[in-house]
């Protein structure tokens, strides 16, 4: 399967924006984004297939166009009338600008439509959220531009309030928007404002407008009294055309839309975080989406960059308590086809002050993983069903995992079995379901990978099998699958000094009282056991670096419970 394809058709529309084929166009795009269901979305690839390169939007078809409203029967309506003027106080343009209106108990969007002559809808009494994006053409003394007009609420009464009501979406209110950096090699590759809106369910709305960047005359917002429902964000990102590092800044004010929406970054207050993505033995391409997190939810926009691998770049983020960060990494050959892609991303990470960290990417060794990005258990139980999805191939830093399937170039198994009888499993390493009797028993779960990709020459097998008792429950619970962690001293393409001491420490979770690694050079075909020992936190191995070429775990643990875990790693790191 292509990464295309995995991917998806993406059709995101966001007041202003749609996206096609990966780029940013500005148009006719007249519905609203809502609150996504995903914690992480599906790419948008430009015309050759290719993710990781420029603006991505969320797929957000929850808040696709739905035609206006009409009378419904035994409700109640009122006419209401939207009469839009440009920034220059004319009737706003038929046919470029556009408006939406969203019920504010709900979230629904309920009608959508054209401002110019004739822009009228019928809607049941309630509380309405009404926006319009306006566009005033330009001349030859201004440039045309763009206002995110917001009416946050408008209140249709009662039938003896009949007549017509009339909502002015007026441009002329506005307040430009503006964010510099002085940093001046870096350029503004994505710009957007988000309005969050939150409605009487507790779902968000979205009310945003954007582009590549916020070029001067250009984009304008209305602003708002104060209102505990509204959160606005502006975003932007910065990219330098001389080196791989990305510069990305979110704005957040909370009650209102503010009446300034000029900004200035200094890059000597943004946290720096100094990144390595490891190849996986060998040269390839990589690539990065970084988005924000805004109250708990994907900001609708991320901005991608392709690279050779291995790389080291910094990425600056701009501290703010109130945003969060998250990276989805993905690998693929070196003359970055994508044609068959790696991903994995991990947890959100929230910057509360300037300063340099360290991060790295794709360290060997390659691993199923027991949990996901967000810390949760990747097989459960609830009741007597079994519920599994395991990521198989997740690098050793600690939260890192991949979507969990499907993946490219891999084959094997992923199987739930009792007293030797198998239960139920996936042939394609994908979710699934299992009934289980209610009766405690015990169970074993194993996972069986055979991968071929051009970007890697590591982890062509992994062999995990757990071994663990488990009883009918009454709520959800993650079964007692053993965590395991591994630290090398790899370089950036995973390779250890052939002949050098090597120390590797092992992070169980839970904790495990026995524990024994061995390595071998031949495939697995012989096993050399090396001493291990607990030390600090974790356990550990000692040993010396085999000759030039790859080398081969084997790790069993157990615990006080009897649940056990036993992993072979085909060629888990090379030695030169």
């Amino acid at each position: 399967m292509t990464a295309g394809r995995r991917a998806g058709a993406v059709l995101a529309v966001l007041t202003g924006l749609a996206v096609s084929g990966g780029e940013l166009l500005v148009g006719p795009a007249p519905a609203v984004a809502v609150e996504p269901t995903a914690a992480t979305s599906t790419a948008a690839t430009s015309g050759s297939g290719r993710p990781f390169a420029g603006i991505r939007l969320l797929d957000t078809s929850e808040g696709r166009a739905q035609p206006p409203v009409s009378k419904r029967s035994g409700t109640t309506t009122r006419p209401v009338t939207l009469q839009g003027t440009d920034r220059l106080g004319r009737p706003a343009v038929d046919g470029q600008s556009f408006y939406t209106i969203v019920e504010l108990e709900t979230g629904a969007q309920v009608a959508w439509g054209r401002l110019g002559e004739g822009a009228a809808v019928d809607l049941p009494t309630g509380r309405y959220g009404v926006r319009a994006i306006v566009v005033t053409p330009g001349s030859v003394t201004a440039p045309a531009s763009r206002t995110l007009v917001l009416i946050p609420e408008v209140v249709l009464g009662t039938p003896s309030q009949a007549a017509t009501m009339v909502v002015a979406l007026d441009a002329r209110l506005a307040v430009p928007v503006a964010v510099t950096l002085d940093e001046p090699r870096a350029v503004q590759v994505s710009a957007m404002v988000s309005i969050l809106q939150r409605t009487g369910s507790g779902r968000l709305v979205r009310h945003e407008m954007g582009g590549e960047r916020f070029d001067p005359g250009r984009f304008f917002v209305t602003p708002s009294v104060a209102r505990a429902d509204l959160s606005t964000y502006v975003q932007t990102a910065w990219i330098r055309p001389d080196r791989p590092d990305v510069y990305n800044a979110v704005h957040s004010t909370a009650g209102r839309v503010p009446a300034v929406l000029r900004y200035r970054v200094p890059v000597a207050a943004m946290a720096a975080v100094r990144t390595v993505y490891a190849a996986q033995g060998v040269d390839a391409c990589g690539g990065t989406y970084l988005g924000a997190i805004l109250q708990g939810r994907p900001s609708s926009v991320s901005y991608g960059t392709r690279f050779a691998l291995p790389a080291e770049r910094i990425e600056y983020y701009l501290p703010n308590p109130d945003v969060s960060w998250y990276t989805e990494f993905g690998q693929t050959d070196r003359d970055c086809t994508f044609e068959q892609t790696g991903y994995q991303t991990g947890p959100a990470r929230t910057y509360h002050q300037a300063g340099t960290t360290r991060a790295a990417w794709n360290t060997a060794p390659i691993t199923p993983a027991t949990h996901n990005q967000a810390g949760e258990p990747s097989a459960i139980r609830n009741g007597d069903t079994v519920s599994v999805r395991l990521p198989l191939y997740a690098d050793s830093q600690r939260g890192h995992v991949d979507f969990g399937g499907p993946y490219d170039g891999v084959t094997g198994d992923v199987a739930l079995s009792a007293d030797g009888v198998r239960l139920c499993g996936s042939d394609t390493l994908e979710a699934f379901d299992c009934t289980v009797p209610p009766s405690p028993g015990t169970y074993r779960l194993t996972a069986i990978a055979n991968r071929t990709v051009p970007w890697s020459v590591l982890s062509p097998k992994t062999e995990t099998m757990w071994t663990f008792h488990s009883a009918t429950t009454g709520a959800p619970a993650p079964l007692p699958l053993t965590r395991v962690r591994y630290d090398l001293r790899l370089d950036e393409l995973n390779r250890a000094t052939a002949g050098a001491p090597a120390n590797i420490s092992f992070h169980t979770s839970p904790p495990v009282t026995r524990a024994s690694i061995a390595i071998s050079v031949d495939g697995g075909k012989r096993w050399q056991p090396v001493p291990t020992y607990w030390a600090g936190d974790r356990w550990r191995a000692t040993y010396r670096q085999p000759a030039a070429g790859a080398v081969s775990l084997r790790y069993e643990a157990s615990d006080t419970a009897g649940n056990m875990v036993s992993q072979i790693i085909g060629d888990a790191y090379l030695t030169v």
